[in-house]
């Protein structure tokens, strides 16, 4: 429960961080999802993805209620869901970080943090999920 927690917090904390390097300027994700949105022509899904990132914390912030009032197991398996994403997208990043040359570079302390939680939270949740009730017992 508590590993939980802190998975989702070291999470929402690497948005935050620094994901790409332009010039000797660091962006967050949310700037990034920013310029993504205002500047590209995105096919749909992408489109999804980046509007609805700046969503990301006060979704974390609702699924911390849901579990605090008890609904633990729906809490916990809507995060697995999100967080395996989150946790591919960090991953697609950061390799494709590798490769890159030129004026814009990827700055691998955002989407490693977010990644750490999401190894953090989706375990714990995956807990959460099979545990059983405690009306079961």
């Amino acid at each position: 429960m508590t590993l939980w927690l802190v998975g989702v917090m070291v999470l929402v904390a690497g948005t935050f961080l620094p994901w790409i390097y332009s010039g000797r300027v660091a962006k967050s994700s949310y700037s990034i999802t920013g310029s993504l949105e205002r500047h590209l022509n995105l096919p749909n899904w992408a489109e999804v993805i980046v509007s609805g990132w700046p969503f990301l914390g006060p979704g974390c912030a609702v699924l911390i209620v849901v579990f605090a009032i008890g609904l633990r197991r729906s809490a916990a398996a809507v995060s697995i869901l999100c967080f395996l994403l989150i946790a591919l997208l960090c991953c697609g990043l950061l390799i494709l970080g590798r490769d890159l040359a030129g004026p814009i570079s990827i700055a691998a302390m955002g989407p490693a943090v977010t990644l750490i939680g999401c190894a953090l939270a989706v375990p714990a949740a995956g807990v959460l999920v099979l545990k059983r009730p405690i009306s079961a017992r």
